[in-house]
């Protein structure tokens, strides 16, 4: 069976579709001893309204303008 390419996902944050390929991608892992992850996608500007300003961002989630 031939696996299905994941076109578009939903942000987690605003519920509002958008390009897998221009989602950022955050794992929750909620018991280290445990091997269960659920994965979330949201918009890199949901991720940084929401986050609070003191906790350092990954490079890739700044444009390059």
């Amino acid at each position: 069976m031939k696996k299905k390419k994941m076109n578009s996902v939903m942000c987690c944050f605003c519920s509002e579709s958008l390009n897998f390929e221009n989602a950022v991608q955050l794992s929750i892992i909620v018991d280290n001893e445990s091997n269960e992850v659920q994965g979330l996608f949201c918009h890199k500007e949901c991720i940084d309204k929401v986050l609070h300003k003191s906790v350092p961002r990954h490079p890739d989630l700044f444009d390059n303008n």
